[in-house]
């Protein structure tokens, strides 16, 4: 198969803007986002129903690095941010559950799918961040990377949309150009 280079993945630019009113409210852009480690990925499991052409991927991400430049206003445990710099964000041992939906597309007399991701789960073991810039006083924002990552766990529900819709954002682009780019019969050989 002849596939583009998917390490890093490059993505313009991410919006986020999510607040629950409690312990996280965000409205940031991320821009110049670069995630590494998606060459690692390992595709665990494929369920596919052949007569409907729905696919159920099932992918194990080791290690995800991102990189981007983030600007952003909010509040996150009760830490009120209004900066802009860089932010690094490590995730380990993530494990998606990418469900497609498929529509046949005849082509040169073969079958070829075109998909959509309509559900995406992620689970994530460890996931860790850190922003520059967050004060000027370097030591402020040291310890406050230091309080949101001891505090991760519990902010990890608030944040799993945004990690989901990342985490879409990043593995859209390789998922259609597989499950798109070679007929249905390549992929799923009886």
């Amino acid at each position: 198969m002849k596939l583009r280079a998917i390490d890093p993945v490059v993505i313009d630019k991410l919006n986020i803007n999510y607040g629950n009113g409690t312990s996280l409210n965000l409205d940031a852009q991320l821009t110049n986002v670069k995630v590494y480690g998606v060459i690692n990925a390992k595709v665990t499991k494929v369920l596919i129903d052949t007569d409907k052409k729905d696919v159920e991927l099932h992918i194990f991400l080791p290690d995800l690095y991102f990189h981007a430049d983030y600007k952003g206003t909010g509040q996150v445990l009760l830490i009120k941010l209004d900066s802009n710099g860089i932010m690094t964000t490590n995730l380990t041992d993530v494990n998606v559950v990418a469900k497609l939906d498929s529509e046949v597309i005849e082509n040169n007399g073969k079958e070829y799918l075109k998909t959509e991701i309509t559900e995406l789960t992620v689970d994530i073991k460890t996931l860790n961040f850190n922003l520059s810039n967050l004060f000027k006083d370097q030591a402020l924002t040291d310890n406050t990377n230091k309080v949101i990552n001891e505090n991760i766990h519990d902010l990890y529900n608030e944040l799993r949309p945004i990690i989901v819709d990342a985490i879409k954002a990043i593995v859209r682009n390789p998922v259609k150009n597989i499950m798109d780019g070679y007929p249905f019969d390549v992929l799923f050989p009886k």
